[in-house]
Formats: structure tokens, C-alpha cells, sequence
């Protein structure tokens, strides 16, 4: 009675490493390669941007924080601020005062939307975020876009005007791409991609290279060992 086919692959960790060893050259090698081309890529093919910041303090400037109840309604103003700071309003009038204080810059709601974040870190203070690949118009967009969200908070809660903390300034230093992490996470991929095809080289290999192979997969035992003559099989190769 025939046995049934038994399909299950099994692996020898300790053979796999010593494989893996062999191919060392290969793994190291992919992986720089992958990093250089993560490291050129980011410095030469893709445009760095700039990010300028300006921050507002959200409570109005007549208002002291005193007590737990100020504190909490100036965590719901900074609240309130995320929501209204990208609001079409405020897009529109940072647009229009950018036209008038800036005469020949122009831009339509989604491109200021793009370039602009909010966001307030669990403070009262809030963070007007513009990444352009220009290092000026992210400076002149964040200070604008600060005044605007100021203007609309203070018409819609009928109060006085929240406090301007920090002016955005050109950046000196690009803020993106991230070099170091490109050129990290591309030699960490080549290095992964390399063992990958290592294993699979090693999986789909069906030589026999032992005697328990010859048991293993035969079923036969071993009567006889011819060792590898070396210096016959450089010869021959000659």
C-alpha cells in the first residue's frame, strides 16, 4: 500500500544560518546599494521643503486663567481653534490678505489647505504649521493664516482677540525629505529583500548535501563515502 505523499517542508535552522552566512556578501550588498539609492534619491530627485511655525495663545487677552474652570474652557478654545483654523472663512480671508499684503501671490483654498496644519499638543498654546518647498512662503502663509485664525475667533466668540506668542521665520533648514531615515529604512528593506531570496533559495534547493539528507529524503543508508578530491576538481576545471 502506497504511503501518501507527505508535502511538508521542513527547515534546518542551523543549515539556513550557515547559508545565510555563505551569502553575506549578497544581504550587505543589496542593502547598500538600496541605501545609496534611498540617500541620492532623496537628495537629488525629490525637492526639500520648508516649515514655518506661528504659535497663538488661545485664551483672549483680557482673560487670566485663575482657576480649574479657566483652564477648562481654554482647553475647549483650543478645541474650537483646530476646527476653525481650517475652516473655509479662514482659508479665504488668508488668501485675500496675502493678495493685498503680497500683490502678485495668489493661491485657491486646497493649495493653502495642503501646505497648512493645526494642531495644539494637549496646551493652550496653538501650533499654525505651513510646509512649503519654499522656505519665505511658508513663513508669509503661517503668520498671515495666525492673524486670520485670530480674527475669525474673536468675531465668532464675540470677545477680544487671542495673543500672537511667536511670528513664523523663514526656515534655515529644510524640514523634509528626512535623509537619514530614507537612507536608514532603504538599506534595512535591501537587507530584508536579500535574506528573503536567501531563504528562498535555500527552501527550493533540492540537493542532496549530507548523508542524513540521503536517509531523509531516500530513505537509503549510506555504505560508502567518497570524500571530494579538491585538487582533481580545480584541476578538471582548468
Amino acid at each position: 500500500m502506497n504511503e501518501p505523499f507527505d508535502d511538508e517542508i521542513e527547515i534546518d535552522l542551523l543549515a539556513l544560518l550557515y547559508f545565510l552566512e555563505k551569502k553575506w556578501w549578497m544581504i550587505v550588498g543589496l542593502g547598500a546599494a538600496l541605501a545609496v539609492t534611498a540617500f541620492l534619491v532623496s537628495t537629488r530627485l525629490i525637492t526639500p521643503t520648508y516649515r514655518s511655525t506661528t504659535l497663538i495663545y488661545v485664551l483672549p487677552s483680557s482673560t487670566s486663567v485663575t482657576s480649574l474652570a479657566d483652564i477648562q474652557i481654554s482647553e475647549k478654545l483650543a478645541e474650537d481653534y483646530l476646527i476653525i483654523a481650517k475652516s473655509n472663512p479662514v482659508l479665504d480671508g488668508t488668501i485675500e490678505r496675502i493678495q493685498k499684503e503680497r500683490g502678485g501671490l495668489t493661491y485657491t483654498r486646497s493649495q493653502i489647505n495642503d501646505k497648512l496644519s493645526v494642531n495644539d499638543r494637549a496646551t493652550r498654546i496653538l501650533e499654525v504649521n505651513v510646509v512649503s518647498e519654499n522656505a519665505e512662503e511658508a513663513s508669509i502663509i503661517a503668520n498671515v493664516a495666525g492673524v486670520e485664525i485670530v480674527e475669525q475667533m474673536a468675531a465668532i466668540t464675540k470677545s477680544d482677540p487671542s495673543t500672537i506668542v511667536q511670528k513664523a521665520e523663514p526656515a534655515l533648514v529644510p524640514y523634509g525629505p528626512d535623509i537619514r531615515k530614507n537612507t536608514l529604512i532603504g538599506g534595512a528593506a535591501g537587507v530584508m529583500a536579500a535574506m528573503a531570496i536567501v531563504v528562498i533559495q535555500f527552501i527550493l534547493n533540492g540537493n542532496i548535501k549530507s548523508e542524513e539528507d540521503i536517509m531523509k529524503y531516500l530513505g537509503l543508508k549510506t555504505l560508502v563515502v567518497i570524500p571530494e578530491d579538491r585538487e582533481l576538481k580545480r584541476h578538471r576545471d582548468e
